[in-house]
């Protein structure tokens, strides 16, 4: 509900206004979570000086991943053995078809918020981390330093992907038709140029 995210933004914004009071940051704070993505337009209402980066996996290669992960979450408070595989895919579409769509309507509706947006692809950000990195500083005007280059080639050279090793998860597990999927999300997949295979 937006009076709901009205007060919790607030309440947020408060709370790191306190905690760089104590302790100001030498750049910028930088959040991610894209629980932020249903209440979208609110963040520029909260935040005005912001600039958000939207990232983007294909749902139809990366959605049961995301099951996977809610069903982590989940799975211990199961006492009684109910948990359904399908049940929560079904739930978790109804949820993600609000974070994939609410971002681009908002940006559809209010361009005058363009400067302050850029969109992250993911093949382009595991292709070239850095470049990304170096793209995201550029639009966004901040100080990009041989340091900083340094220490990312460091911290990608020790952390690469699936160091700990990888989840094995299918979209048949949870209940997800690539097709239905794009079906009901025509706007964003087409707008990203995503196709609707598996």
């Amino acid at each position: 509900r937006p009076e709901v995210a009205d007060a919790l933004l607030k309440y947020e914004r408060n709370f790191f206004t306190m905690l760089d009071a104590y302790c100001p940051v030498k750049s910028h704070w930088s959040l991610k979570a894209p629980s932020y993505a249903p209440y979208f337009g609110k963040i520029f209402e909260h935040y005005p000086d912001a600039k958000i980066i939207v990232t983007h996996r294909h749902p139809a290669k990366n959605f049961a991943s995301t099951c996977r992960l809610v069903e982590s979450s989940i799975l211990p408070f199961d006492s009684e053995g109910s948990f359904d595989k399908l049940r929560l895919g079904r739930m978790a579409e109804e949820e993600y078809r609000i974070f994939w769509s609410r971002p681009l309507e908002f940006r559809q509706t209010h361009p005058q918020y363009e400067s302050k947006i850029m969109d992250c692809m993911y093949p382009d950000l595991m292709r070239d981390p850095i470049g990304m990195v170096k793209r995201i500083y550029a639009k966004f005007g901040l100080d990009y330093t041989q340091e900083f280059d340094d220490r990312m080639k460091t911290y990608l050279a020790n952390n690469h992907q699936g160091k700990h090793g990888r989840h094995k998860y299918s979209n048949e597990e949870y209940g997800i038709d690539p097709y239905e999927l794009y079906e009901r999300n025509k706007v964003y997949f087409d707008h990203y140029g995503f196709k609707p295979e598996a």
